[in-house]
């Protein structure tokens, strides 16, 4: 008889980068049997399953008090979905399954070299804001999610860099 039912299906993946320079990191996920997960719509009309993906990355996992002005994390980002337009609306693709997590030169110039901790959430939404909203990004990352799950966790190695 089983005593333990785990449900943490997250993976562990740490991540070396340099202070100061750009980050970008691409995410392209697979179902169990190898195949694309679609990450866009493969028809404007259509809007569920809508997936958004967000990394935080924090000086500690207890790192998380809400009110300090940034809620405990260091850096908050979402990824990019390939395929979506600037405003992150979806349009038609050939490549919907990859997601980009970019840090810019600036963002990371100012963090300290160091050890961190970092994860990776993935956001399913049955319904999404009208594609054609203006800040379509920001009407769905403030929409509630149907359902999350972190998908990587691990450490945030950033390097010192000699040229500042």
């Amino acid at each position: 008889m089983a005593n333990t039912l785990n449900l943490d299906r997250s993976q562990r993946l740490d991540v070396v980068c340099k202070r100061g320079d750009t980050f970008k990191m691409n995410l392209e996920l697979k179902d169990d049997d190898g195949t694309a997960i679609e990450l866009n719509p493969t028809n404007p009309e259509e809007t569920t399953p809508y997936y958004a993906f967000k990394m935080e990355v924090r000086a500690a996992d207890t790192d998380d008090v809400v009110g300090s002005g940034t809620g405990g994390y260091l850096i908050q980002k979402f990824a990019t979905i390939e395929g979506r337009t600037g405003s992150s609306a979806p349009i038609v693709s050939d490549s919907t399954n990859l997601a980009t997590f970019t840090i810019a030169h600036g963002v990371m110039e100012v963090l300290e070299s160091g050890v961190y901790v970092y994860d990776i959430e993935k956001r399913l939404y049955n319904s999404a804001p009208d594609p054609m909203t203006p800040n379509f990004a920001d009407a769905l990352h403030n929409k509630t999610p149907d359902d999350v799950e972190t998908i990587l966790y691990g450490v945030f190695t950033v390097n010192e860099d000699i040229t500042l």
